[in-house]
């Protein structure tokens, strides 16, 4: 593992960046290579510079030919009947056509996928091919769609996809970075209405498909999708026509939603109005010891993704804790001397 001082001296941003590293690639270990690749695609819409990507599909060790070639733009040739008059944007250079048949034709399934990744595998294509191809997709999707996404879902569900394999595409799509960060926003974070009206619609397409899905999959959804986002509210009231897997899983959410919280209320009050399940989860929960708002921050940073900057945070906060606990004791021992002295004054 490099040193960050390291890690920085060897990816300076200078013209002797490329001579640097490949004077020291040879040397370095597979995590080490994996590192060096990472720190290089910080811009996932400019990828890795194509002579990393050159010099790690080389690699011998498979894991590190799959990290460059998932965090590489490859021209792919034109798609099969395109028009010529877009052949100008297919045009590649003799390195970039090595570079994708390289990928295209390697001994490991993984980095294959993410050649094909835009040619032969796309939403488009999903539902027809392998899972493992699927969750290979969604792992290396580098601008994720939500609104694409649920679409595709929507599609596989009606296609007859298993809800096991589902279940696994949901999982892999929504621990992506960009989906983790989308799921979490604010709900009134939005730069301006269209975006909000856009962002409602897709959290209600999410909710659209947990009518329809299979109970494992219901499940999943129901604890993880927003209950509000931009211009869209998922009331008590449209809560409550969830299936029973739905209605059976919200009331162990505790992220402190309050539509949820007004949908147990709803239960609670009218109880012949839901199945059975549902009225079970909402008095089995009640009697489990909720999450406290420490325990949800320790989760947070756990799963945080900026872990450098969740640390920084988490000693400033033990300093803010001794600084309180210092000021306790002093303000004790300060009483305590008042009351020495009065009593033998």
């Amino acid at each position: 593992m490099l040193s960050e001082a390291v890690l920085e001296e060897l990816l300076r941003n200078t013209p002797m960046c490329e001579h640097v590293v490949r004077e020291a690639w040879p040397d370095l270990s597979a995590e080490s290579r994996l590192q060096v690749i990472q720190a290089m695609s910080v811009e996932p819409l400019a990828g890795i510079p194509e002579w990393l990507s050159t010099l790690a599909l080389d690699d011998t060790a498979p894991i590190v030919r799959y990290w460059a070639a998932s965090r590489t733009h490859f021209k792919r040739p034109p798609p099969a009947g395109s028009p010529a008059v877009l052949a100008p944007l297919y045009d590649r250079t003799p390195s970039q056509v090595e570079l994708f048949e390289r990928a295209r034709n390697d001994s490991a399934e993984l980095v294959r996928v993410c050649a094909d990744c835009g040619e032969t595998l796309s939403f488009s294509t999903l539902t027809s091919v392998r899972q493992f191809q699927r969750l290979a997709f969604l792992r290396g999707l580098s601008m994720p769609s939500p609104e694409e996404f649920f679409a595709w879902l929507k599609a596989a569900i009606s296609a007859g996809v298993v809800d096991s394999e589902l279940v696994e595409c949901w999982l892999e799509f929504a621990s992506l970075p960009d989906v983790r960060k989308y799921l979490a926003r604010s709900p009134d974070d939005f730069v301006d209405g269209g975006d909000a009206h856009l962002a409602g619609k897709t959290m209600e397409a999410g909710w659209n498909i947990a009518r329809i899905a299979g109970p494992a999959l219901q499940r999943q959804l129901a604890f993880m999708l927003p209950t509000r986002m931009g211009l869209t509210t998922m009331n008590p009231e449209d809560l409550a026509t969830m299936p029973e897997s739905v209605l059976a899983a919200l009331p162990w959410r505790t992220d402190g939603s309050p539509e949820i919280a007004g949908l147990i209320s709803l239960i609670r009050a009218n109880p012949q109005r839901f199945p059975d399940e549902a009225v079970k989860s909402v008095d089995r929960a009640e009697g489990y010891p909720a999450a406290t708002e420490e325990k949800r921050r320790i989760s947070r940073d756990r799963q945080a993704l900026d872990r450098p900057r969740v640390t920084l945070e988490a000693v400033i906060r033990v300093g803010e804790k001794v600084d309180g606990l210092a000021d306790q004791f002093q303000q004790i021992r300060q009483e305590q001397s008042g009351r020495k002295r009065g009593f033998f004054g």
